[in-house]
C-alpha cells in the first residue's frame, strides 16, 4: 500500500498505483520486498516514511538507471512521483539490453553469486518471516496475471497503445441460447466462495476458453451489482492491452448462474512466479514491469478506476 493510503485513505488517485509496481520492481531486482520488517508496525512506518535502502550486496550488480526507476515509483510525495506514462518513457525502459545491469553475465554464475551473497547478508537484508510474508503478499495479488509474448497480432491505436487484435467472436449470451448449448465444460481452473472457473470448449467451434461460473443465487444485492459493474468494466476492456478478455455473458437467473466467457490464462500467477524463480535480471524484470506498465497506463487514461461506470455507458 502507498503512504497516501495508509495516512489518508481514501484520498488516493492513480499514482498509489505506481508505488505497488514500484514495490514489485523492487523485489525483483534486489530479491527482497522493501520495507519487510516482522513488526507489521515497523513496515507501515518504513512505507510512510519510504525508508527502504539498497544493500549492496543485493544491488552491486543493477545498473544506476534501474536504481532511478525505483526511485522515481517509490517516492513518497504522489505529486512527484512517476505516472505509468512517465515509467514508459524512463531511460531504463528504453535503453538497449546491452546497458542493462547483469544483461551480459552467465546466468549460472549470477545465481551462484546471489545464492552466496544472500546467505551471507541474509540477517541485515531481510527478517526471519520473510519467507511466510511473500507467501502472504502472493495470497492477496492472485488476480495480478503476466500476459507473455511479442506483439503480433496487435493493432497500434492513435494513443500509441498495442490493442490484442480479437479472433472473431459470435456472442450468443444475448441470443436466447443456454451456457449448455453451446459450451462443454472441461477441467477445474479455480475455485472460490461464490465463483469456479472451469476450462470449456465451444461445441461448434471447438475453441477453448474459460467460464467463471458464479452462484448468483447466493449474492447480496450489493454483490450483484458490484458483479454488473464487473461485466461493465470488462466490456469496456475488451480492447486494452495485457488485460484478460471477456468474450460473453450468459445471465440465467433462473438457473442461479452467470457465465462470463473469457479467455484462459496460461501464463500463471506473476507473484508465484516471482517467488519460484531465484533471479531476475534486469532484462527480465524490465518486460514483466513493462506489461504492468502497459496496462495500468491504459486503466488510467481510460479512467476506469475513477468514474462511475454505469451499464448503459457500455455500447
Amino acid at each position: 500500500m502507498a503512504p497516501e493510503i495508509l495516512e489518508r485513505w481514501p484520498a488516493y488517485d492513480t499514482k498509489s498505483d505506481l508505488w505497488s509496481v514500484g514495490v514489485i520492481l523492487f523485489l525483483l531486482l534486489g530479491g527482497y520486498l522493501p520495507f519487510e520488517d516482522d513488526d507489521e508496525d515497523k513496515v507501515f512506518e518504513r512505507t510512510r516514511n519510504g525508508e527502504y535502502f539498497f544493500h549492496p550486496a543485493y544491488w552491486k550488480l543493477v545498473s544506476k538507471s534501474a536504481k532511478n526507476m525505483v526511485t522515481k515509483l517509490l517516492t513518497v510525495n504522489p505529486n512527484k512521483r512517476f505516472s505509468a506514462e512517465e515509467a514508459l518513457a524512463h531511460e531504463w525502459m528504453t535503453r538497449g539490453d546491452e546497458d542493462l545491469g547483469m544483461a551480459e553475465l552467465n546466468i549460472d554464475t549470477l545465481k551462484e553469486n546471489v545464492a552466496a551473497e544472500k546467505t551471507k547478508h541474509k540477517a541485515a537484508a531481510t527478517g526471519p518471516g520473510a519467507a511466510n510474508r511473500m507467501k502472504d503478499l502472493e495470497a492477496n495479488f492472485t488476480g495480478f496475471l503476466e500476459r507473455q509474448g511479442n506483439d503480433s497480432g496487435k493493432r497500434i491505436t492513435a494513443d500509441g497503445h498495442a490493442h490484442r487484435q480479437a479472433k472473431k467472436f459470435i456472442e450468443e449470451g444475448n441470443t436466447g441460447k443456454k451456457f449448455d448449448d453451446c459450451y462443454d465444460v472441461g477441467d477445474v481452473l479455480g475455485e472460490g466462495g461464490y465463483a469456479c472457473v472451469y476450462r470449456v470448449v465451444h461445441k461448434r467451434t471447438k475453441q477453448t476458453y474459460a467460464v467463471k461460473d458464479i452462484n448468483t443465487d447466493v449474492l447480496e444485492d450489493n454483490s450483484l451489482a458490484a458483479l454488473k459493474e464487473e461485466i461493465t468494466i470488462m466490456k469496456l476492456l475488451r480492447a486494452a492491452p495485457h488485460i484478460i478478455r471477456l468474450y460473453d455473458v450468459f445471465e440465467e437467473p433462473e438457473a442461479g448462474h452467470t457465465y462470463l466467457i473469457m479467455e484462459e490464462m496460461k501464463g500463471g500467477d506473476l507473484l508465484t512466479r516471482i517467488t519460484e524463480k531465484e533471479v531476475y535480471t534486469e532484462r527480465e524484470a524490465r518486460k514483466t514491469c513493462k506489461i504492468i506498465f502497459q496496462a495500468m497506463d491504459y486503466l488510467h487514461k481510460m479512467k476506469i478506476c475513477h468514474r462511475d461506470i454505469k451499464p448503459e455507458n457500455v455500447g
